[in-house]
């Protein structure tokens, strides 16, 4: 052993993890010889490293060579368990998540497969892989920090997610474009964005006509219609824009659903609400480029509330606003921004909703009783789709907090459940019930801390 560091030595060491590190080597197959001398060979020259030979390195570096050391034995042990094979020499065992980190990585090999400008370029073109994987970024990007958090995963496989994470987010924000950290918006993608908004707004409705309550009255939902701004129409016709022009039907149409909610009562003179949501993208942007990142401005909204619904309120008491964009919106509940769209519409004419379709995120006064209900409303996820959600994460984080510390209150489970964008503290505790049912736990009332369930 020496205790001067031999960078020559090292390298040598970390030749065989390098290669199989090497993003290609996720994209094809070896054979069952070939991993075996892989798996033999990075155990003998960690042994190597770890007696010392090449000298003592400071600890940032011998973190980071312990996480390409492990990491590399990670992917070969991967490799041969999807070939059913044992590696008798194996001195490390991986945990299910541990491989199902590796799976994970497969899934950005796109990233590595292309240049910043390929990717940008195939993109725009509408190349269905890249497209596909850059709608489903922001999921698998979720999915690697959920897994690289789980208890699982050992240090030094978590480090290398991590450092592979920021190293791919800095990639895709080079090759998509960014502003604020939001990704660039494809025409496809703002088309397929409009149709889920108006196509669940349309059902909401429909499936309320019957009955729906508002401002603690209760309303039948009436002349339900569909249309455009007229906005994708404006320059179809122009031979100037020939060329240039992206196909119409791959556009966004800003379509806007529009009905009447009269009140049920007995008497002559029924209260009525002209519902309206509307969704608002650039479209000439998206016809030109065929992609936006442009969040909406504030100037730009009260355009959208056009006269014909104005001169709505001559017969009717009130407006309900819902409006989504597919690229949020430029400043609004965004920290330190004032707000001030928000609490313009406080009034006695007009209550209004934003829905960040990027972000998927709503966007209300949540100081005012009617902006609350109109939410409700403009809600894009149905309470069944809600609970099935938030029982996968919660469910998730119960095993582990009972793992860990033997007991977990419905306390905790709200503020977890807040945190992950799931403010409702009655199904929380719905599920916090049912969790307890289907696990045969008891549950005990704890103060302070309210009801608690806790292993006997």
């Amino acid at each position: 052993m020496t205790g001067k560091e031999d960078w020559v030595c090292l390298d040598k060491l970390l030749a065989t993890p390098a290669h199989v590190l090497n993003p290609l080597f996720f994209t094809h197959s070896e054979s069952r010889e070939r991993i075996n001398e892989l798996s033999r060979q990075i155990e003998e020259d960690y042994r190597t490293y770890k007696d010392g030979r090449c000298g003592s390195f400071k600890a940032l570096v011998d973190q980071e060579v312990q996480a390409q050391f492990q990491m590399a034995l990670l992917v070969v042990s991967s490799c041969a368990d999807k070939n059913n094979q044992a590696l008798p020499q194996a001195t490390l065992s991986f945990s299910e998540k541990e491989l199902e980190a590796c799976d994970l990585l497969r899934q950005f090999y796109l990233l590595d497969a292309y240049s910043v400008k390929e990717l940008r370029e195939k993109l725009l073109a509408g190349d269905p892989t890249v497209a596909s994987f850059f709608t489903g970024y922001a999921m698998l990007r979720q999915s690697i920090n959920q897994l690289a958090g789980h208890e699982e995963i050992r240090p030094a496989v978590r480090q290398y997610l991590k450092k592979q994470e920021d190293r791919y987010n800095r990639k895709c924000e080079t090759a998509f474009g960014s502003l604020g950290g939001d990704f660039i918006v494809t025409s496809s993608l703002a088309r397929q964005r409009e149709f889920d908004f108006i196509s669940r707004i349309e059902y909401n409705l429909r499936s309320s006509r019957n009955g729906i309550t508002f401002s603690g009255q209760c309303f039948t939902i009436e002349n339900i219609t569909k249309s455009d701004t007229g906005s994708n129409r404006s320059k179809q016709s122009d031979p100037v824009h020939d060329k240039r022009s992206r196909p119409v039907d791959n556009l966004p149409k800003n379509q806007y659903v529009t009905a009447v909610f009269t009140e049920k009562s007995i008497t002559w003179r029924k209260k009525s609400l002209i519902f309206y949501a509307v969704f608002v993208s650039h479209v000439e942007k998206y016809r030109e480029t065929g992609f936006d990142a442009k969040p909406l401005e504030l100037k730009e909204i009260p355009a959208y509330l056009n006269a014909e619904i104005i001169e709505s309120l001559k017969k009717h008491h009130h407006i309900l606003f819902c409006i989504a964009s597919p690229t949020g919106f430029g400043t609004i509940g965004h920290p330190g921004s004032d707000d001030q769209m928000l609490t313009r519409f406080i009034s006695s004419d007009v209550t209004v909703c934003f829905l960040d379709l990027h972000n998927n995120k709503q966007i209300f006064n949540e100081f005012d009783k009617k902006s609350i209900e109109l939410s409700e409303i403009c809600d894009l996820e149905t309470k069944g789709e809600k609970h099935l959600k938030l029982k996968e994460i919660l469910y998730r984080e119960m095993d582990r907090k009972l793992l860990v510390s033997q007991s977990v209150s419905l306390k905790y489970c709200i503020e977890f459940s807040k945190n992950h964008e799931h403010p409702d503290p009655g199904l929380v505790e719905n599920l916090f019930n049912g969790y307890a049912r289907e696990k045969q736990l008891p549950i005990k009332n704890i103060p302070p801390m309210g009801p608690v369930i806790i292993i006997p």
